[in-house]
């Protein structure tokens, strides 16, 4: 009699623990190893301001190899008497239409269909944590907002527009916002900004209703726990962005980038994290690359893409931009000088050609100098390499090697030159040297 109560209590744990959400961690899809994303504000793109725009850009943004283009809502937003989130591009009053000023679902599956032509991936970003104050649901559904009140005295109250993400009935809702972008166009991902403010019954629901290994779900917070658990194929990496700050005022060491670089040692699918040094929300914040890193934003851009992850960088950054991009206007970024563009090409190209600086799991950066100011580093596979030294300061800096690169060729001069272990070495303010035997 025992024995049956004891495999009866045994049969009730094995069926409950089968009604549990069980995430399968799985390695972000085969076009990621070279991808190269390219963020795009629709609004301000294109003189056109709309999709079709876009459309008429592929064929450029291909030439650069540029290999998935991840594009801010296309909903409609409020700008005018909005108090509360004015200019935000991803304050959204609909989910589930296309913004007419943007045009038609026709333009955009054009639009897909065309960048899948030239081989580019489509993400379609998302922020579902808050609205325009004139979102449908406020009225009709005020329990799913954090507040029911405007204002607090005399400010508005951001809670007022911030979603009550435990709501179970609004869960469902936005699943269904994402179910409906996948069914009706052949998009290959999803980016969701804030996803750090995502509760875990949110996550299990995401997790099992729209994450799959064919499909590219991106979490726009710094979040590594969130795609160790299976949530997330890959994350923005906003710690290498806060190493770039740091170099501002000559405080970042080698060592910061170490530590870094064992968060993505540790991780279950190594090189998975989206790097950058400028995006949309940071346009927003902090205005321009070339503004917050003046002097060596081509450094920052650098590390960026060899470090070790899914390059991004933002529209424009191929001219380069010195002015912000106004949120609040329609002006269309001017594209008249490309002076960063074959820059970015090059480094976009070898990373198709060299394995070293691929996102996979065996070319891992492991540092080959012991100086503190001057970042150096090799990734290798198999018997492809790049290394990369670089002055992370504004000031002269002297390092050596632990190792030997003899009759390397020069990424960006094409020279080739030998750098010998124990020897010593000066780098100027800010400047790098990145060397590769793949030709």
């Amino acid at each position: 009699m025992h024995l049956i109560n004891y495999i009866s209590v045994l049969l009730l744990m094995v069926s409950s623990s089968c009604t549990q959400t069980k995430l399968i961690k799985t390695e972000p899809p085969e076009w990621t190893k070279t991808a190269a994303i390219y963020e795009i504000m629709p609004k301000q793109f294109t003189p056109q301001h709309n999709l079709k725009g876009i459309t008429q850009e592929l064929a450029r943004l291909r030439n650069q190899y540029v290999s998935a283009i991840s594009i801010l809502p296309i909903f409609t937003t409020l700008d005018i008497n909005n108090a509360y989130n004015p200019g935000d591009p991803y304050a959204c009053s609909e989910f589930l239409t296309i913004d007419p000023a943007l045009g038609t679902d026709h333009d955009f599956k054009t639009l897909i269909d065309s960048a899948h032509h030239f081989n580019i991936k489509v993400l379609l970003e998302f922020n579902l944590t808050y609205t325009t104050p004139n979102h449908p649901w406020r009225k009709e559904y005020p329990e799913f907002y954090k507040s029911s009140q405007a204002k607090n005295d005399t400010a508005f109250n951001q809670d007022y527009i911030r979603f009550n993400l435990e709501h179970k009935t609004l869960q469902k809702k936005l699943i269904h916002i994402l179910e409906h972008w996948m069914k009706d166009f052949p998009l290959d991902g999803f980016v969701l900004m804030n996803a750090d403010q995502f509760p875990e019954s949110f996550l299990n629901l995401l997790g099992s209703k729209i994450n799959s290994k064919k499909f590219y779900l991106v979490s726009g917070s710094n979040t590594p726990e969130f795609v160790e658990r299976g949530y997330f194929d890959s994350y923005f990496n906003y710690d290498l962005y806060h190493l770039f700050i740091k170099m501002v005022d000559n405080t970042c060491t080698s060592q910061d980038f170490k530590s870094l670089m064992e968060i993505n040692e540790k991780a279950t699918f190594k090189n998975a994290s989206i790097l950058f040094n400028q995006n949309a929300l940071l346009n927003n914040k902090d205005g321009t690359e070339t503004q917050r890193f003046y002097g060596f934003y081509k450094l920052c851009s650098v590390l960026s893409i060899l470090t070790g992850g899914i390059p991004m960088i933002m529209n424009g950054q191929e001219e380069p931009m010195f002015d912000r991009i106004n949120p609040y206007s329609n002006q269309a970024i001017v594209f008249n000088k490309f002076f960063s563009r074959d820059f970015f090409r090059s480094l976009f190209i070898h990373r198709v050609d060299n394995p070293a600086i691929q996102s996979i799991q065996d070319n891992l950066p492991v540092i080959i100098s012991d100086a503190t100011h001057v970042l150096a580093f090799e990734r290798k596979h198999g018997e492809a390499s790049i290394v990369v030294m670089a002055n992370l300061t504004n000031q002269v800096q002297s390092f050596t090697l632990k190792n030997d690169y003899i009759q390397r060729l020069e990424f960006f001069t094409r020279a080739l030159t030998n750098f010998e272990k124990n020897k010593s070495y000066t780098l100027n303010p800010y400047q790098y040297i990145v060397l590769t035997n793949i030709k």
